[in-house]
């Protein structure tokens, strides 16, 4: 049993070595991914999501690509377009593995800034009141919130958020509606999220056209 445990171990110990002797090509695409980007920036247009590359390396290193990742770092970032080009210092490459080329080799990225605006707040009104009533005044609290957007959206001055849907045929007199904020996707909070909406509707009685003045 020794033998055996001993020529086992032997076994084992010549397939690493061998792995790690014998020398590889892998032609793998691998996803892509944005890092660190500045909270005053984000990216426009299409980015690329995946990079074709070309490794070189021990049998053993190559066997899982599945966490490799070709990582853009944005931190220093500036408004504008710009180029990368795709370099090892971007993979996060096993031991003895080396970048032979990348497919594109370079990546064009255009970064614009966001800005911090007010927009309005609208009720979202979804069907109809009872016939005999009548919305008299609508407050709205907040009536304005702070966001940020993307300085190349188009008609950002036309931009409002909207409250969730709020059901007439459900109001029967009077009430105060406690609502979300729904928003495009391209504006987003000015806080980590959206602050609760408030709003008090207030209705009356329709008069009827036979009533004496």
């Amino acid at each position: 049993e020794i033998i055996v445990s001993f020529l086992i171990a032997c076994a084992l110990w010549y397939s690493v070595v061998v792995g790690e002797a014998e020398i590889q090509e892998k032609v793998v695409t691998i996803p892509v991914e944005y890092i660190r980007t500045p909270k005053d920036l984000a990216l426009a247009g299409e980015t690329p999501s995946a990079v074709k590359v070309h490794l070189v390396g021990p049998k053993s290193s190559l066997i899982n690509l599945d966490d490799f990742r070709v990582k853009i770092d944005l931190s220093k970032a500036t408004p504008g377009k710009q180029r990368v080009t795709i370099t090892a210092s971007h993979i996060n490459l096993a031991k003895k593995v080396k970048l032979v080329d990348a497919q594109p080799s370079s990546l064009t990225l255009e970064l614009v800034q966001i800005v911090q605006k007010e927009f309005t707040v609208k009720p979202q009104w979804v069907g109809k009141l009872q016939p005999s009533l009548r919305i008299v005044t609508v407050s709205i609290n907040p009536a304005k919130i702070k966001a940020l957007v993307r300085s190349d959206s188009s008609n950002i001055k036309n931009l409002v958020l909207m409250t969730t849907p709020i059901y007439l045929e459900n109001i029967k007199a009077s009430t105060t509606i406690y609502s979300k904020i729904v928003a495009p996707p391209r504006i987003q909070p000015a806080d980590e999220k959206w602050p609760d909406v408030e709003v008090l509707i207030k209705v009356d009685r329709k008069r009827s056209s036979g009533a004496a003045n």
